[in-house]
């Protein structure tokens, strides 16, 4: 539990809280979107009610993470929530870790980590900031201190499928893919459903050489998430990277046509072209998403999706327009086995 420097005085505001973190917790964009319509609600009978307001910046994150809502719109909610939570407890990690997702999907790099480091120093044992703290440095390029992070929110949230999705986030991001396929099988089995454990797993697979098993693991979570265009883009890039080019191309227009009534971020517009070799329009979707600041961009520099592009001048311009840190990984290539022990020893 996180400590609380204010707790509403009203019941009604608490239980409608208590109901957005359920939702909250299954991370699809309906549940979501549901959560956010408790907060708002929790929000107009307390004002100053910290944990609610931290909690709608929270599932804003989420969306703009899954690219469902625009940053014009989805930022300007996330910071206010953010900036209300810290008005009324400055020092509360929850608030601090909210507002640092914020900077991180604002892309700010350097006062993101300032967040992260002020949460982490307001309550040293609260599992969510070690864990997306973790992810912020695998992001940038920072592995040994990613590692440490990540073995710090797993021994404090065993029981969390975000830690265990996680797990297998940063061995993935950083080329280590048997220990990636490890982790991802484990917390798909302990958290059946939840789709983070799922993408992560299927994006392994297809980095490790086995495409059409990840796009499978991708088609299911598609079913039940037929609402998360995030899945629908990786789905079209797993199809393509297997071969199945008339499977990618129907997906890219799907996509295509979603977007004519919603909005899509341009870099889920983009992947799916790198699964058919199309590297001139994923670029070109990525400049776009430069110019609206997508916030999936955090990813470039160390996402294997990438590969093929990373030292071309496009892409470096990219990363140099949005002050993002280039550190070359292993990529696709197989790691050793005891990394995790190298990574303790050199830190």
């Amino acid at each position: 539990m996180v400590p609380s420097s204010r707790i509403t005085t009203s019941e009604e505001a608490y239980a409608l809280y208590q109901e957005a973190r359920s939702h909250w917790q299954k991370r699809t964009p309906l549940a979501v979107r549901t959560a956010i319509r408790c907060l708002e609600r929790a929000i107009v009978l307390d004002g100053t009610f910290a944990q609610a307001c931290a909690a709608l910046a929270d599932c804003y994150s989420i969306l703009l993470d899954y690219g469902v809502v625009s940053p014009r719109e989805g930022l300007t909610v996330a910071r206010l929530a953010a900036g209300r939570a810290l008005h009324a407890a400055p020092d509360m990690a929850e608030a601090l870790t909210s507002a640092a997702l914020v900077r991180q999907m604002d892309l700010d790099w350097a006062s993101a980590e300032t967040e992260f480091k002020a949460a982490i120093e307001a309550h040293p044992q609260y599992t969510v900031v070690r864990q997306r703290f973790a992810l912020f440095l695998t992001y940038m390029g920072r592995a040994a201190e990613s590692r440490r992070e990540m073995d710090l929110a797993m021994e404090l949230g065993p029981k969390s499928p975000a830690v265990a999705a996680s797990s297998a986030w940063v061995p993935y991001y950083q080329g280590h893919h048997e220990e990636a396929l490890d982790a991802g099988r484990k917390a798909v089995m302990k958290h059946p459903g939840f789709s983070s454990a799922e993408v992560v797993l299927a994006l392994t697979l297809v980095a490790s050489g086995s495409p059409g098993d990840g796009a499978l693991v991708l088609e299911k979570a598609l079913a039940r998430e037929p609402e998360n265009v995030s899945l629908l883009s990786l789905l079209a890039f797993a199809k393509g990277k297997d071969g199945d080019r008339g499977g990618a191309e129907m997906h890219i227009t799907e996509l295509s046509k979603w977007a004519q009534s919603h909005y899509v971020s341009a870099y889920y517009q983009a992947i799916p072209h790198l699964g058919l070799g199309h590297d001139d329009k994923a670029l070109s979707a990525l400049e776009r998403g430069v110019a609206e600041r997508s916030p999936q961009l955090v990813y470039l520099a160390q996402e294997p999706i990438f590969r093929a592009l990373r030292e071309g001048p496009r892409f470096q311009a990219i990363l140099t327009r949005i002050g993002l840190p280039y550190h070359p990984t292993p990529g696709y290539s197989e790691e050793p086995s005891g990394y995790r022990d190298r990574a303790r020893e050199a830190s």
